[in-house]
């Protein structure tokens, strides 16, 4: 009996994972501009340490960036939901949704962004 019900837990997680994963890669994005005055919008929490990671890698990039506090902006929240944000940090660049903090593929995004 309690090696079913460990089985199906692990199942369930497995699933859910999987069901993560489908949709932060296939999902399409909303056509939803986060901040009408900036191309970079960083949605954070407090205590972050990924979070963290991605402010500082924009701010040594020098991009003007908007972050949004999700503990602390409701607005911010519901575009955070709009946009599929499951955990934080969610970053935007020019309307390209980047779904945790991965440096390579945010350096690259900002590049251009950079001009």
């Amino acid at each position: 009996m309690k090696f079913r019900a460990t089985f199906a837990v692990l199942v369930f997680l497995l699933l859910w994972q999987l069901g993560s994963w489908l949709y932060q890669h296939f999902a399409p994005s909303p056509n939803l501009q986060p901040h009408p005055d900036y191309e970079v919008v960083l949605f954070s929490v407090d205590p972050c340490r990924s979070c963290d990671q991605a402010r500082q890698l924009l701010q040594e990039q020098q991009v003007p960036f908007f972050e949004y506090n999700l503990h602390q902006s409701e607005e911010g929240l519901r575009k955070f939901e709009a946009l599929g944000g499951l955990a934080a940090p969610l970053v935007v660049v020019k309307g390209q949704v980047f779904h945790g903090y991965n440096r390579q593929a945010l350096l690259q995004a900002v590049q251009p962004a950079q001009k």
